[in-house]
């Protein structure tokens, strides 16, 4: 199974490479398939103790790799209408923007409250393993107050977050919008003790990287090397600090972290990665009891069925999302190995055969291959803001199906709907200022011509 990992990767890369696509898509495809196969080759060799997984598992996510890239890169290369580069209009309009200043400011500030108020939640449990859960149980105090920190302070992170990625892939890192973005970035970390946004920050930089160098030759140089390796190692130290946290050990004791944390840390990232396959088997081992395969697209688009929900809710009817079906199975740790418990994180494919059974393996990338089709011809078009932020957010996604499918969550189809309205007006604008400019020049015209 190794051997067919490692040829099947070979392959889609020799396959991409003969395609008439832009270098940046080419890349990022690239970086997509050797992360996600090398995650799986990784999960094969069953490290730390964790338990075999079966190859119908396997040869379902291989199945689902294959077509999500096959399909977007075919269908491009298809697409060759020529636009206009743009990119440096794009850096321009960041830089010169203070609504986005004062965006990330007020943000600073919301996040700081948050981070102060979970800070001292934290400091009342009497168990540090259950400081990360205290963010899904009581923290907040309404179901209001949950809708308005996920939907619009989330949405509003993410969204500057991207853009302060940009700028620093631009170099632009004295620039206000990458500090106070770094600040936000840490910030949100102290809420919930979570890891993920560092994982996405990650990605976020590299699509951003691809997008930037797309017209120069990728060139790797001792610099270059050695600024990779600080960023890296930047981030995993921030890492460190949840894990310190939850294992109740002083951010101070430095002997401590790194007899401890360190390979904590290194296991909790092997089994973060891999953790998904286990539960993802053993949800075809044993489905969810009482929820039969075939819910036709409700797990795939779990966060527009939480939001129609949430609708059902305010109009005081009873709408059972499929998300509060399978949330209190998910969230129930199940054993993947000796001495490791994983939940939550089913993958991808965990959602697609809950719609579709057998035929989701293939039903399921074809949507996400649309997915991520219609962002990339969006950014390709329009050359905007708001466009890359969404190609960029919606490959971040893509990564990120190897351990869960973020669109199940009511936040990412937020965020999504968010960024198209705001694509939307964006093209507006930009239509009516280019009439606006032939209705000018058509009157300057004609007042020459009465001269």
């Amino acid at each position: 199974m190794k051997f067919l990992v490692i040829i099947n990767v070979l392959v889609l890369m020799l396959i991409i490479n003969k395609l008439k696509v832009e270098k940046y898509l080419k890349r990022i495809i690239s970086c997509y398939l050797v992360f996600s196969f090398g995650i799986i080759f990784i999960s094969m060799g069953n490290p730390f103790d964790l338990y075999e997984v079966s190859n119908t598992a396997y040869i379902l996510w291989i199945i689902n790799v294959n077509l999500v890239s096959l399909i977007t890169i075919l269908f491009i290369s298809f697409y060759t209408k020529k636009t206009e580069n743009n990119y440096e209009g794009i850096i321009k309009e960041i830089q010169n923007s203070k609504i986005i200043v004062w965006t990330q400011i007020i943000l600073m500030l919301l996040l700081s409250y948050y981070s102060i108020r979970y800070s001292k939640a934290a400091s009342e449990v009497s168990d540090p393993s259950s400081v990360r859960m205290l963010f899904y149980t009581n923290f907040f105090s309404s179901g209001i107050e949950y809708w308005l920190y996920n939907y619009i302070v989330v949405t509003t992170f993410r969204c500057t977050t991207i853009i302060a990625c940009i700028l620093f892939i631009e170099k632009k890192i004295k620039h206000p919008i990458v500090i106070i973005g770094i600040i936000n970035i840490i910030l949100n970390m102290t809420i919930g003790y979570g890891r993920m946004s560092i994982y996405e920050v990650a990605l976020y930089l590299i699509v951003a990287y691809f997008i930037n160098i797309n017209r120069k030759p990728l060139k790797i140089n001792l610099k270059k090397i050695f600024l990779v390796t600080v960023i890296v190692l930047l981030m995993f130290c921030l890492g460190i600090i949840p894990t310190a946290i939850r294992m109740n050990i002083e951010l101070t004791d430095f002997k401590k972290i790194y007899e401890e944390v360190i390979d904590e840390q290194a296991k909790q990232l092997v089994i973060y990665f891999t953790g998904g396959f286990r539960a993802f088997d053993k949800f075809l081992e044993s489905g969810f009891n009482g929820i039969n395969n075939f819910q036709l697209g409700r797990a795939t688009f779990g966060g527009i069925d939480g939001l129609m929900g949430m609708a059902f809710s305010i109009l005081g009817k009873q709408y059972i999302t499929i998300n509060s079906m399978i949330g209190r199975i998910t969230q129930e740790n199940i054993i993947i190995g000796k001495d490791s418990v994983f939940n939550a994180f089913y993958t991808c494919m965990m959602n697609f055969y809950l719609d579709f059974g057998y035929a989701g393996a293939i039903i399921g990338p074809v949507i996400h291959s649309i997915f991520l089709i219609c962002s990339y011809i969006n950014f390709k078009n329009k050359k905007t803001l708001v466009s890359e932020i969404l190609f960029i957010y919606v490959m971040m996604n893509a990564f990120s199906s190897i351990y869960r499918w973020n669109y199940q969550a009511e936040s990412t189809t937020v965020t999504c709907l968010v960024l198209i309205g705001l694509n939307i007006i964006c093209r507006r604008k930009k239509d009516e200022n280019i009439m606006d400019s032939k209705y000018n020049f058509s009157l300057s015209s004609k007042t020459i011509k009465n001269r």
